[in-house]
């Protein structure tokens, strides 16, 4: 509505509001030309900012919705007012005699004759149009069965019908599937009903004391009770109030020809085994840490077994890796064999020993590893550790009864020699390797003893 005022534009300003206040000024107008008073504070008379107003005005304290008029808006009120008693008995209104009466003759009845004019009396022919003109404008502002239409209850009333209609004949299927289903159990149920069996029944108490029905056939007949298969006094200890056998009645016979096992066999069951060994985790992991408790704190407990378990799983994967990787998988690059053959006959001649093991006739077998076999240096015929000598507890090569890896087979190179020069010449070579394998092994055992006697 305004800018910016200066010192000056606002000193007048409150000069003016303080005139007016006293009455000396005339107070100022609205947009309608109504006068508005001084002492309303500033903050009511300011409009916000988003109606954007130019003038200074009150119309944004007044109520500007428009008014509810409810009264005049429901047609079918204004007919339930005016129908006769006739249409208002079909439609579910029941009219009475006191809802046409006078009012003065209804605060009249039973009293006094003075209290009640005669028809010519204006005040109650005043009363009267005031009345009519006002027939029902309070209860039909505030009716909720204005627009009511009793034949609508028809369609809800056909519906339940309907699901009612369709129960009975569900329960009708079921009771004929019953009767023709349990023709062969006929039998069984009259010796039942006729040895009293068929009576028996037991209230099933809930933890509230209340009952939650009825339970027949506690347990098959056919079965033996637990507290009848050992009747020695000395076997399992049967405890009637909780109807519990813990230990086993029978522990002589072999698990598949019992029928039951104690009641401590459930409880082994499930997920028992694996809380038992997070138990013995957690024992053993409270030795090393102490602030760890089972009892105390069993998620920390949980979380810690399992991520026990994540990493032991993860170091037995990485050891068949680094297995695999050194010896190779056999098993993943080999054939599968044709499963029809399996039981066919070849004219392969195999030998077998009492073991079942191939002794001729088999293919070779060939030993697959990342080191190479089968592969002799330096002229030798044997590998080295072929060869162990008792007396200086050495390894060597049995083709030359050598000691050092690296040396030559003399015996192998002698049986080739011919006799020519160039014989002559790997002889006086392999002499002097010999030679100098010799020292070198001479030189480590002096080094090897001098070592020994400064210890």
């Amino acid at each position: 509505m305004a800018g910016y005022k200066g010192r000056d534009a606002h000193k007048k300003e409150m000069q003016l509001l303080e005139a007016r206040k006293a009455g000396l000024a005339q107070p100022e107008l609205d947009e309608d030309g109504k006068a508005i008073n001084p002492h309303i504070p500033k903050y009511m008379v300011d409009a916000p900012w988003y109606l954007a107003a130019e003038q200074p005005s009150l119309k944004h304290q007044r109520n500007w919705r428009a008014a509810d008029n409810r009264q005049d808006s429901s047609a079918a009120a204004a007919a339930a007012a005016a129908m006769g008693g006739a249409e208002m008995k079909r439609r579910g209104y029941a009219a009475t005699e006191d809802e046409f009466a006078r009012p003065s003759a209804k605060r009249a009845k039973g009293g006094d004759a003075a209290a009640a004019p005669g028809e010519d009396n204006e005040t109650v022919r005043l009363e009267e149009e005031e009345n009519k003109a006002n027939l029902g404008a309070w209860e039909r502002k505030r009716d909720q069965y204005a627009t009511y239409d009793a034949a609508d209850y028809a369609r809800v009333a056909e519906r339940y019908e309907r699901v009612e209609e369709l129960r009975t004949d569900e329960q009708r299927r079921k009771a004929l599937e019953s009767k023709l289903g349990d023709g062969a159990d006929d039998a069984k149920a009259a010796d039942d009903e006729a040895t009293g069996f068929g009576q028996v029944e037991r209230r099933v108490r809930s933890a509230g004391g209340g009952s939650t029905g009825t339970v027949r056939n506690l347990r098959i007949r056919e079965d033996t009770a637990k507290y009848l298969m050992n009747l020695d006094t000395n076997s399992a200890y049967y405890d009637p109030k909780t109807r519990s056998m813990r230990e086993d009645p029978t522990p002589w016979l072999d698990a598949s020809q019992k029928t039951f096992a104690g009641d401590n066999f459930v409880r082994g069951t499930g997920d028992a085994a694996a809380f038992a060994a997070m138990q013995q985790h957690a024992l053993a992991t409270t030795a090393d840490d102490a602030a760890l408790n089972v009892q105390a704190l069993p998620s920390a407990a949980e979380a810690l077994y399992k991520e026990y378990q994540k990493k032991k799983e993860a170091l037995v994967g990485k050891r068949g890796e680094d297995v695999r990787a050194t010896y190779g998988d056999a098993s993943a690059n080999a054939e599968r064999p044709d499963m029809s053959l399996l039981v066919g006959q070849t004219e392969i001649e195999r030998h077998y020993d009492r073991s079942g093991r191939v002794v001729s006739g088999g293919p070779a077998r060939v030993v697959k590893s990342r080191y190479r076999e089968d592969v002799f240096a330096n002229n030798h015929t044997s590998v080295f550790g072929s060869f162990w000598c008792p007396k200086t507890s050495r390894w060597g090569y049995k083709c030359c009864g050598q000691f050092v890896k690296g040396s030559w087979c003399v015996a192998n190179a002698a049986g080739g020699l011919g006799g020519g020069a160039e014989d002559e010449w790997s002889m006086q070579a392999m002499m002097e390797r010999a030679r100098k394998a010799a020292e070198e092994q001479r030189h480590i055992s002096e080094e090897a003893a001098a070592a020994g006697g400064e210890r």
